[in-house]
């Protein structure tokens, strides 16, 4: 699938918020970013294809969406930022982008829906083997710099991993 950047104008077939470009521009200054490891043009695409998928399913945008048939939930309308700056209805936030190459990134070491929960160990005995975890240390799935980024533009529900408690009412 060819990535399709969306521009503003609300694009039907639009699949991301940010080009390769753009992504790399932004994840230029982070140290810690394992975005410039990856040589294929290919895979990057489809990491933020992914990522921009994801925070349209995880994110409950504010506003609404200027145009009815475009293929993410941006550009909207009726939208001010973390400033009180009201947003043009004709673009794509940058901390939107920001946002989508921060999950890019993350999205690089593997699926975040897949609960890692080898890192709420907090006991191991080596004689007659014991593990022990504590559920209250749940790891997050995703960074939380996502909603920083996202602050002002929508309500932000990304979650933690592990198992959950299911209640009948």
């Amino acid at each position: 699938m060819d990535i399709l950047v969306e521009d503003g104008t609300g694009r039907v077939t639009a699949n991301a918020y940010a080009s390769v470009e753009e992504v790399d521009d932004i994840l230029s200054v982070n140290i810690h970013s394992q975005w410039s490891v990856i040589a294929d043009e290919t895979t990057k695409e489809n990491l933020i294809m992914w990522a921009s998928r994801i925070l349209d399913e995880r994110v409950r945008w504010f506003g609404k969406k200027t145009h009815e048939t475009s293929g993410l939930a941006w550009p909207r309308s009726h939208i001010r930022d973390k400033e009180n700056i009201l947003v043009d209805d004709s673009v794509v936030p940058r901390a939107v982008k920001i946002a989508t190459a921060l999950l890019a990134d993350h999205l690089i070491a593997g699926n975040p829906e897949v609960a890692n929960t080898g890192s709420n160990l907090t006991s191991l005995q080596v004689d007659v083997i014991a593990l022990k975890f504590d559920a209250r240390l749940a790891p997050e799935k995703y960074p939380a710099e996502i909603g920083y980024a996202l602050r002002g533009l929508g309500s932000v529900s990304m979650g933690r991993g592990g198992p959950k408690r299911i209640v009948k009412h």
